[in-house]
């Protein structure tokens, strides 16, 4: 409620600065980072008010720490799977870039969750309507390894399988891929137009 009085209050929401880059003794006394509002609310879990920063159009989403910490990132680490859901599914943060974004270690969001074995925020990273063609699971960290490879290293079969699935999706949507396009040139050849309910 305080965070939503901040944000809305006829005399403070002009004067407010959401990106501001927290950086006080407190934040570098207990762990030596810097962070805007809606990076602190997606590490430490807090949902309503990364929902009520999301909805405010001046708080910036790709901003990213002094690690190359993006807000996914911090969320996917910790396991906030709700947290991680609803930047997958808001408007603002539907995008390529923040899924795939790598800290100064190579490391994306999908690895976090590996790494900490949050199987939950990996089923969602890999198979969310807004992320399942768009995430990137070949993207090899600063040691070369990829996200399967740190799943099969953690030994969490229950991830290795979720990679396994989402490998077996991307095959088969090239093989659908060339499939149609295979038909099309076949209906070019022989002279007939592609009707328009193929896929």
């Amino acid at each position: 409620e305080v965070v939503r009085l901040l944000l809305t209050h006829p005399i403070i929401k002009d004067i407010i600065d959401t990106n501001i880059m927290y950086s006080g003794s407190y934040y570098e006394d207990c762990y030596g980072k810097s962070y805007t509002a809606i990076m602190a609310a997606c590490e430490y879990g807090y949902y309503k008010i990364v929902k009520l920063l999301l909805d405010h159009k001046e708080a910036e989403l790709h901003y990213f720490d002094e690690e190359s910490y993006t807000i996914l990132m911090l969320a996917s680490k910790n396991g906030h799977s709700k947290i991680v859901n609803l930047l997958l599914s808001h408007e603002r943060s539907q995008n390529e870039t923040l899924l795939n974004n790598t800290n100064m270690h190579g490391i994306t969001a999908l690895m976090e969750a590996i790494i900490f074995n949050h199987s939950e925020t990996v089923n969602l990273l890999l198979n969310h309507k807004n992320s399942k063609d768009k995430i990137d699971i070949t993207i090899k960290d600063e040691a070369g390894r990829t996200a399967e490879d740190i799943a099969k290293a953690n030994d969490n079969q229950e991830i290795v399988n979720l990679i396994t699935e989402f490998k077996e999706y991307k095959k088969q949507q090239l093989v659908n891929l060339s499939e149609r396009r295979k038909h099309q040139k076949i209906t070019k050849l022989i002279g007939f137009k592609e009707s328009p309910d193929v896929a």
